[in-house]
């Protein structure tokens, strides 16, 4: 008597379209997040460049950089939300002042590569400068790490931003 095998029906016809079915999905997520819009960040005119500060004496206004390149994430999106308001939402006056200003760089435009040298900038970052002093600068590196916990994000951009001022 001969014994057969069991095999299970051509395998074949079930892990190819289930292939299909992982490529397509991760094909629909990627132009999702790739041709997402980008929001329209409030950048800072350069009247308001040069009335930063004005009227206060010896004021070195900060301006808060968020560098960023064309394509970007939810992720990059929220870090820029995130800081932008964090630092709104705490230093209202200061903002109303002239003594902070907020400025979104898109890395990838004419002009602006310099940034990434002038600052070591290996990813989408937050910077606060001092004035037009190059050497006061203080660039926020934990801002990735807490990117999921929105209210530790919040306080260490303020806490930063206090301790840079002084």
């Amino acid at each position: 008597m001969e014994k057969r095998r069991q095999t299970m029906p051509n395998s074949k016809w079930v892990s190819v379209p289930l292939t299909l079915f992982v490529l397509a999905g991760i094909a629909i997520w990627a132009h999702r997040e790739w041709t997402a819009p980008l929001p329209q960040a409030n950048q800072p005119s350069s009247a308001a460049d040069s009335k930063a500060g004005a009227g206060i004496p010896g004021a070195r206004p900060v301006t808060a950089y968020y560098f960023h390149y064309t394509r970007r994430c939810e992720t990059c999106r929220a870090l820029e939300a995130y800081a932008k308001d964090s630092l709104e939402s705490a230093f209202a006056e200061d903002f109303h002042k002239g003594l902070l200003v907020w400025d979104s760089v898109n890395l990838e435009d004419p002009g602006n590569g310099h940034f990434v040298n002038d600052y070591g900038l290996e990813y989408q970052s937050v910077v606060l400068v001092k004035g037009r002093d190059p050497r006061a600068w203080k660039k926020l590196d934990k801002i990735w790490k807490l990117v999921m916990n929105k209210p530790k994000f919040y306080q260490y951009v303020q806490d930063e931003y206090r301790s840079f001022r002084r």
